[in-house]
């Protein structure tokens, strides 16, 4: 289902990941990369469409809401580090019901250790969900803001304008993390709230864990009746 998809790329397009270092009573969030090492998350998301029209899996005309659990591997490997710039192959593999899915896409992008886009203004990590980080060290209930576009199966492009707040950081078995929450909301073809929390290890800089929910409304040409959809997903790391 195309349109499970798409919503479920979108809902991971604000996941991302820090390296976590304290400045005096303040936290500079940066990427940290290491070249060769690669690194495996699987995003696993439960999406609802009310208002579809019709059972894609039927081809039927249907008002009953369809529901699908998707899963995404997604693979990163870091190819090189040059300096403060690093170059990342980057593997998504959209996996639906049984296993069945797509062809694995791998794209190159560079990237600096806030996470900004460098060499190739097409790029995008929006797959990885690596947002883009403040350029100076933040004190524990700082904010800042980011954007990410999200499309899959053809579907038209969704941008996401995300604020996000640095919660502070906490201690399990002795392994220090740092908690970001995130509230964002959708402009585009539809409209959307999204609400995210991740949990960041302090001390390799990459995403242990997040939750994140959406829930959005937009036009249904073939029913001319609004047509809603909701999605959770978890991202974990490998």
């Amino acid at each position: 289902m195309k349109i499970a998809l798409f919503f479920a790329t979108a809902a991971i397009a604000s996941m991302g990941s820090a390296q976590v270092v304290a400045k005096g009573s303040s936290y500079l969030l940066r990427y940290q990369y290491t070249p060769g090492k690669t690194y495996t998350i699987l995003v696993k998301t439960a999406s609802t469409v009310v208002g579809l029209g019709l059972d894609p899996r039927t081809g039927q005309k249907s008002d009953k809401p369809i529901s699908q659990n998707v899963d995404i591997p997604i693979k990163i490997k870091v190819v090189s580090v040059k300096g403060e710039i690093a170059t990342l192959a980057v593997t998504v593999t959209p996996m639906g019901p049984k296993g069945k899915g797509g062809e694995p896409q791998t794209n190159q992008v560079q990237v600096n250790r806030r996470g900004q886009i460098v060499g190739n203004k097409e790029a995008s990590l929006d797959n990885i969900g690596m947002f883009l980080y403040p350029e100076k060290a933040i004190g524990i209930g700082a904010t800042w803001e980011g954007t990410a576009t999200a499309a899959s199966g053809g579907m038209p492009a969704m941008t996401v304008k995300t604020t996000y707040t640095f919660a502070g950081v906490k201690s399990v078995n002795g392994k220090k993390y740092a908690v970001i929450t995130a509230k964002g909301k959708s402009t585009g073809f539809m409209t959307a709230d999204v609400v995210s929390n991740y949990q960041v290890a302090a001390g390799d800089g990459f995403l242990l864990h997040s939750t994140t929910n959406l829930k959005g409304t937009m036009a249904n040409p073939q029913t001319k009746k609004p047509l809603s959809l909701t999605v959770k997903a978890t991202m974990n790391r490998g």
